[in-house]
């Protein structure tokens, strides 16, 4: 799994709400894009396919990390995700099948999220609580 985290120069992180119709945390916040890496990708090419798909924009990316993440819902298993970060500004032409909505949001604010667990996907809130400062290193404005 790929799990793209996007920042604006006003230190703020992209999120996307997932569509309605998905079978997997439908309405639920995620990074900026996310999605399986198929057979023969690496992470940024996973990464730049689903930010292509989802939310239609084309930028550079970093690779940061690749945590292992155990599932607490449905089926006990283990899955790596691999976290790339990039910066963005500008529209974004989302794919109505997997996103009802894309956001900025201040640190703070998915901090509060994530804490009352609010429609928050999974994986992003683990990765949020696990990789925050290694994710953003200087690049997030504190909450």
């Amino acid at each position: 799994i790929v799990h793209i985290f996007i920042y604006n120069n006003d230190g703020q992180i992209l999120l996307q709400k997932r569509a309605a119709t998905l079978s997997y945390c439908p309405n639920h916040w995620a990074t900026a894009a996310c999605g399986h890496v198929t057979s023969g990708e690496d992470y940024l090419a996973a990464g730049n396919r689903e930010l292509h798909e989802e939310i239609g924009i084309n930028i550079p990316l970093t690779f940061v990390a690749a945590p292992i993440y155990a599932t607490t819902d449905r089926m006990y298993f283990k899955k790596r995700l691999g976290v790339l970060t990039g910066i963005y500004e500008g529209l974004f032409k989302t794919s109505e099948s997997e996103v009802s909505e894309v956001r900025w949001f201040s640190p703070g604010e998915i901090d509060t999220l994530v804490e009352k667990n609010e429609l928050m996907h999974p994986e992003f809130s683990f990765l949020w609580k696990n990789f925050r400062t290694p994710i953003f290193k200087n690049r997030c404005l504190e909450t």
